[in-house]
């Protein structure tokens, strides 16, 4: 952990885990070490804390674009300020963090000036709509992590692409992000990624070549700060459009779930169940939940568990059948979680969501599931489905896929009683 030289008011030092501390060097030369925790005075700087710092990075839905408002009564959404979180600013300076987490207008960064938001083009636009996740993240990270003191750096920018978070230089967005980092000292706790909409709009070809992308730049982020630096991530929201086809939209969110369930030392969880404010822009009550979730990743990913998820990760799918009475039987789906002595499923009626589909052609749906129950016993989902099922499963052997959460505006419930919930996925359908 390096050692703070020159610290100013407000200032959150990143905590070395192994001795829980942060060492400053006085004015007088002398070297101060500082256990997690404070307010703490040095020198003439004050309110200094000792803990963990988080990056946000990605695009606008990072940056924060939900209303202030409630859209029908009016009503503040705002989130209230937490001593013991503080945010280094967009003007890169430290203060007690409050929404709108990103001033881009006011950053130093040429990047931020040179790629267009429509937050640089009107700078009041955040104060209508700077809604973003950045305090329900903190204020759930201290109650998972013993109200230590959070520090948060702001580092998105809307509408950016993975190439332009791949170019390389100080007029970059990763060069921008890396100077922060060097700015706060040099340590974080880890980064909190939101990206790919731009990709799952723009269609085509780029969406072929967005695991790779985002793989070459955590494995770059690997390189620069730390070979294990935590990453928690957020799969794709909901997209409202007609213009970009489902598929798309899907490709980009089972892109994701395959990379961040395999890349090591990352976590990640689902949007795609929160609200929207408009077409791709989580509001600020989804923002709530995704950060809330968030949390949870980052300190799941940060306490170094990498044996499993900190979001429902689903296993199998197997069709098997149940006799009912007398001779009469159903054919059902059970869906296996894993690990599921750590789930315990919010009660449902229903569970909505899950789809049958070609396995080489996701958009073609087999209409076979009749509904979708929770089994309590082993907290498996079984998917019951109709007399047209045997046809189906004989035909297209091998060839059937389960999805969760399919398409751009899927309608998924299915949440544990701490608010997590599966991402999308699409797995082989496994057949007698």
């Amino acid at each position: 952990m390096p050692l703070y030289r020159r610290v100013v008011s407000f200032q959150v030092l990143q905590r070395d885990l192994h001795s829980n501390s942060a060492t400053v060097q006085c004015a007088n030369g002398t070297s101060l070490t500082l256990q997690t925790g404070g307010p703490y005075t040095v020198d003439d700087a004050h309110h200094i804390y000792v803990s963990d710092i988080w990056v946000m990075a990605g695009q606008s839905n990072m940056r924060g674009f939900g209303f202030m408002h409630d859209l029908v009564t009016q009503q503040p959404l705002l989130h209230d300020p937490i001593p013991s979180v503080h945010l280094f600013q967009s003007n890169e300076t430290w203060a007690v963090a409050a929404d709108p987490t990103h001033r881009l207008s006011q950053s130093p960064r040429s990047v931020h000036h040179r790629l267009p938001d429509p937050t640089v083009r009107d700078p009041s636009l955040v104060d209508i709509r700077g809604a973003s996740l950045g305090l329900p993240f903190a204020a759930r990270y201290q109650q998972e992590n013993d109200q230590v003191p959070v520090g948060l750096v702001a580092s998105a920018h809307g509408g950016t692409s993975m190439d332009q978070w791949l170019e390389n230089g100080e007029d970059s967005l990763y060069g921008a992000m890396m100077a922060r980092i060097e700015k706060v000292g040099g340590a974080v706790a880890g980064i909190l990624w939101f990206q790919g909409e731009t990709e799952g709009m723009a269609g085509g070809d780029v969406i072929y070549s967005y695991a790779d992308k985002t793989r070459q730049l955590f494995d770059r982020m690997r390189a620069d700060i730390a070979p294990e630096v935590p990453i928690a991530c957020i799969q794709l929201g909901r997209l409202i459009s007609t213009s970009v086809p489902d598929n798309s939209w899907s490709h980009i969110r089972f892109q994701q779930q395959h990379l961040f369930d395999t890349y090591p030392h990352c976590q990640a969880v689902a949007a795609m169940d929160t609200d929207n404010d408009d077409f791709v822009h989580l509001g600020a009550r989804g923002l709530a939940t995704v950060g809330r979730r968030l949390a949870i990743a980052a300190t799941h990913v940060r306490r170094g568990d990498n044996t499993t998820s900190s979001s429902p990760r689903i296993e199998k799918a197997v069709v098997q059948r149940v006799q009912i009475k007398n001779g009469v039987s159903m054919q059902f789906i059970k869906v296996s979680f894993q690990h599921p002595e750590t789930i315990h499923w919010r009660s449902l009626s229903e569970v909505h969501g899950f789809s049958v589909r070609d396995i080489q052609d996701d958009n073609k749906e087999y209409a076979v599931i009749v509904k979708a129950l929770i089994n309590e016993q082993d907290e498996s989902v079984h998917l019951f489905l109709n007399r047209d099922a045997d046809a189906v499963l004989s035909n297209n052997k091998d060839r059937l896929c389960l999805c969760y959460g399919w398409g751009k505006t899927p309608i998924c419930n299915l949440t544990t009683t701490t608010d997590m919930a599966p991402l999308a996925t699409k797995i082989p359908l496994l057949t007698p």
